[in-house]
């Protein structure tokens, strides 16, 4: 896909990876449609762009609330006079939990914002998305889309939940405008961790040690082979050696793997 003069929606901009694509894409010639639920974040991503919420269009809301997403879309439809790229982006993490000790309701908030949402977005958008000359659906799953990682099985059936969703419809869309990216990025130096919500008394070692250990790649460069993965027209995206590593340890060994990374976990207090 050529990407000067598209125009694309991104959910979660206001940090992260989000925010690196957002200044990524513009520097392609892209125009942008941006969503948080952040006010302070989506403005301070405007400021490095050099645009402002009168020069772009731009919303802070929840991505879960089905209504105001799909407000935004009608109103960056007309913003732009339309849509090519959607981009999934926007996501939640929880601590450590079994599933005996986690809650209801962190459990719905998670599965809300990171499920549910892209595949109602998506979904709404879609017939949208078929009537532009070409177009372009990226959704953010994650290492924890490829391999079951224990305390964290809320995320993982998030993200195992969007990488079926992303194939499936890749499969669907095979023969239309459409294409679809998966992405799995490793540790990422994001606050993806710092903004989850987790026990009280793990809080700051949770943070200090994903930190530390495993975020190992910036999200500028996620960005960068984000951008180049949608010029490529690529469908699978792994970013980072971790990602990689672990793609090809689940591969070769798909049940024996957990062993090993019970292992490493324990040894990082993760």
């Amino acid at each position: 896909m050529k990407l000067k003069g598209k125009i694309a929606m991104i959910t979660g901009a206001g940090s992260g990876i989000g925010r690196a694509l957002s200044i990524e894409l513009a520097q392609a010639g892209v125009q942008l449609a941006l969503t948080d639920w952040n006010e302070k974040g989506l403005q301070e991503t405007l400021s490095l762009i050099g645009k402002t919420e009168k020069t772009i269009c731009s919303g802070v809301f929840d991505i879960a609330e089905r209504e105001t997403t799909t407000e935004f879309i009608e109103e960056a439809k007309m913003y732009y006079g339309g849509i090519d790229i959607l981009v999934n982006n926007a996501g939640v993490s929880l601590g450590r939990y079994s599933i005996e000790e986690v809650k209801d309701d962190d459990l719905n908030w998670l599965m809300d914002i990171n499920l549910k949402a892209p595949i109602q977005t998506t979904k709404y958008l879609m017939p949208h998305l078929k009537s532009r000359s070409e177009a372009y659906i990226v959704f953010l799953s994650s290492v924890f889309g490829l391999a079951g990682i224990v305390g964290q099985f809320p995320y993982c059936v998030s993200k195992f939940g969007i990488r079926g969703f992303g194939e499936s419809l890749r499969m669907e869309l095979e023969d239309t405008n459409i294409s679809v990216l998966n992405v799995h990025p490793g540790g990422i130096k994001t606050n993806i961790v710092r903004n989850g919500r987790f026990k009280a008394e793990e809080g700051q070692d949770l943070i200090n040690t994903f930190d530390d250990q495993f975020a190992k790649t910036t999200a500028e460069e996620a960005a960068r082979q984000m951008r180049r993965a949608i010029e490529k027209n690529k469908q699978r995206l792994l970013i980072g050696r971790d990602a990689k590593a672990l793609d090809i340890l689940v591969r070769l060994f798909p049940t024996a793997y957990s062993k090993v990374l019970n292992r490493i976990l324990k040894r990082s207090k993760i």
